[in-house]
């Protein structure tokens, strides 16, 4: 099985399942990294693109090696991928694991070459060798952050993200700047670092609490950084123009992401949906057919695969919900029993000290403002 090898392929049956999954990574990599590369170029359209393309396709094929990396030696030391990899496509890249990696590498060692005939046929100036170190670099930090069991991921984690909105401009000879620096670490790299420093593994509660529901926390970095920025170049003290044309466009993807997932039900395994908090959402209901593999997998205490989510192997959730964080107290024992049958289970309530003695149980909990009296306008916010 030598279709890993093809530039895209992990990424997509690996991390993007869902149409839209795909079509928001074209809008938000490919889209943005393409656009600031082709601003700093100064080349017109027609050169840059067959440029831009082959050098896309082989920071594509390099990056995927540290994916690849992660997830076979995450299914070694016997973790659960199984929300990334089918069990077909497991297989085979372990049986041709060591074949795979180094023919990922010859592949982006040729597109790298294609990139500079590229450049050749449309007479541009390339900094093929500084790309060349940028990919070197950046897989010797992917490498690094697969092997980090600490905070020091969240470093690693952000050279990546910076890496890999900068890579592309870095192929035309310009002169590295502050400027050039800000732009492609305030557009997406910031606010990734923000979200994945708010993972529960991390153990930084309250910025957990402050980054909340992904999908709300993005339009509030996106207008407040809009606001800033926009006042900065007013002011002229930074002032370039592609920066503020890109926050304009993250907030409008980002608003209408957001009203999309609210109106449409639209998850994604590990983020939160809407604006509720962080973690593992469950799958949405996609049909009555769920309900009996649901019951199936109750029965049977294990991870299954759910037709009517795209193939996604999920594990049976079940979640309590209770206004005043003192009602855990009736649940001592329940819980750890459930969660002993197989099932992942999530205690809701309302901030208080008893909720966090369910994870001595193996529950995870969630603190959200609620009221036991009716308050509309709080009943809404709590929602």
């Amino acid at each position: 099985m030598l279709a890993p090898i093809v530039p895209g392929f992990y990424l997509v049956h690996s991390r993007l399942r869902a149409t839209w999954e795909k079509v928001s990574w074209f809008l938000i990599h490919p889209l943005i990294a393409g656009y600031l590369a082709y601003m700093y170029s100064g080349l017109p359209v027609w050169r840059a693109l067959p440029i831009l393309s082959a050098g896309l396709l082989a920071w594509l094929s390099m990056y995927e090696i540290g994916y690849i990396e992660n997830d076979m030696a995450a299914a070694r030391c016997g973790d659960q991928i199984g929300q990334r990899l089918t069990a077909s496509v497991l297989a085979g890249i372990g049986s041709r694991y060591r074949l795979i990696i180094f023919a990922k590498w010859l592949v982006t060692a040729a597109l790298v070459l294609i990139t500079r005939i590229a450049a050749n046929a449309v007479g541009a100036r390339i900094a093929v060798w500084r790309f060349v170190l940028v990919l070197i670099g950046a897989h010797a930090i992917f490498t690094l952050h697969n092997l980090l069991r600490s905070r020091l991921k969240i470093l690693t984690f952000f050279g990546l993200y910076v890496a890999k909105y900068l890579a592309l401009t870095l192929l035309f000879p310009i002169r590295p700047n502050w400027s050039l620096a800000t732009v492609a670490a305030v557009i997406v790299p910031l606010p990734r670092l923000m979200e994945y420093s708010a993972k529960e593994k991390f153990g930084f509660k309250r910025w957990g609490a402050i980054v909340g529901g992904l999908d709300c926390f993005r339009v509030k970095y996106y207008a407040a950084a809009l606001v800033v920025f926009s006042g900065l170049a007013a002011a002229g003290v930074f002032a370039p123009r592609i920066f503020v044309v890109l926050l304009c466009y993250m907030l409008l993807f980002r608003g209408a992401a957001l009203v999309c997932r609210a109106g449409f039900g639209m998850t994604r395994a590990g983020l939160s949906p809407h604006c509720g908090p962080p973690g593992n959402p469950s799958v949405p209901l996609a049909g009555a057919s769920l309900g009996a593999e649901y019951d199936a997998a109750l029965r049977k205490k294990e991870t299954i695969k759910v037709s009517a989510y795209n193939g996604s192997e999920i594990r049976p959730k079940i979640s309590f919900i209770v206004t005043s964080a003192a009602s855990v107290y009736f649940f001592r024992g329940q819980l750890a029993y459930i969660v002993a049958s197989g099932l992942d289970v999530e205690m809701i309530s309302a901030p208080g000290a008893r909720l966090e003695e369910v994870r001595n149980q193996g529950a995870t909990n969630w603190a959200v403002p609620m009221e036991r009296e009716i308050a509309l306008a709080k009943d809404i916010v709590s929602l």
